[in-house]
């Protein structure tokens, strides 16, 4: 397993980009709400942080919007954050599955009202294959902390 800490070793013009299972919003001054789809700049890099449904989510806009340098830092082995690592008995999706896609990948094709966990993971690893971001994926690779100097621009 890899271990990164990213500090002053950021290009000059790189976005860090953090997403969490949660929330796949934080991208630092790429994204405008409201406005004209983000666009990438030459020489921008992105670099997101997991493979869960947030992450992936995030890399796939990035590189519709025209990012070739992505990197996608994956703690595990393999995609899927939560839905991967959660195989219980019973684990599925708490809200109505059709609303469990992305906006811009509906699948219309859920077994269940609440899919499982298995099906949820699957159409994670589905959209990875289909977009090619598995391409950026660097797996085993743990981020242990991200520093910007605000001074420095990096």
């Amino acid at each position: 397993m890899r271990v990164h800490r990213f500090g002053v070793r950021f290009p000059r013009f790189a976005i860090a980009v953090l997403a969490a299972v949660a929330s796949m919003l934080t991208v630092v001054g790429l994204v405008t709400w409201g406005g004209a789809p983000a666009q990438a700049a030459p020489g921008q890099t992105a670099i997101v942080i997991g493979t869960g449904f947030g992450g992936l989510g995030m890399a796939i806009q990035l590189k519709k919007a025209g990012f070739d340098d992505i990197t996608i830092f994956e703690k595990a082995a393999d995609v899927g954050g939560c839905w991967r690592d959660n195989t219980y008995p019973g684990a599925a999706c708490d809200i109505p599955s059709r609303l469990y896609s992305y906006s811009f990948a509906p699948n219309p094709d859920w077994s269940h009202t609440y899919s499982g966990s298995a099906e949820i993971l699957s159409y994670i690893e589905g959209m990875v294959e289909s977009t090619g971001v598995g391409a950026h994926i660097r797996f085993e690779h743990t981020v242990t902390g991200l520093e910007y100097d605000a001074d420095a621009g990096e």
